[in-house]
């Protein structure tokens, strides 16, 4: 764990959590990593899920233009949300400004 003036950096990541009053570094280091780790063996198992369907109808795509197509619909999904959110968290903005 990496930690600098109190604030938790992830090796690896962009993630920076904060640090706040009471915040137990070590145990959210912990938790953050279990969930990390559940996220990515939940994705595993839907690439794993996605490469036998495609294989089924088209065994001659290779596996790493497989993989690939499916992380750049991932990326992509994940775009598609970001922007969202960031809309909307502009329209809260505007909205609160006219209060």
């Amino acid at each position: 764990m990496l930690t600098h003036k109190g604030n938790l950096y992830l090796p690896g990541c962009i993630l920076i959590i904060k640090r706040k009053k009471n915040m137990n570094l070590e145990n959210d280091f912990k938790n953050l990593t279990e969930s990390i780790d559940a996220q990515s063996k939940e994705m595993i198992k839907d690439f794993q899920d996605h490469l036998a369907e495609v294989k089924e109808v088209h065994p001659e795509v290779n596996d790493r233009m497989i993989f690939e197509g499916w992380a750049i619909q991932k990326i992509a999904g994940l775009q598609v949300i970001i922007k969202e959110l960031a809309k909307d968290n502009q329209r809260l903005r505007n909205f609160s400004n006219l209060n």
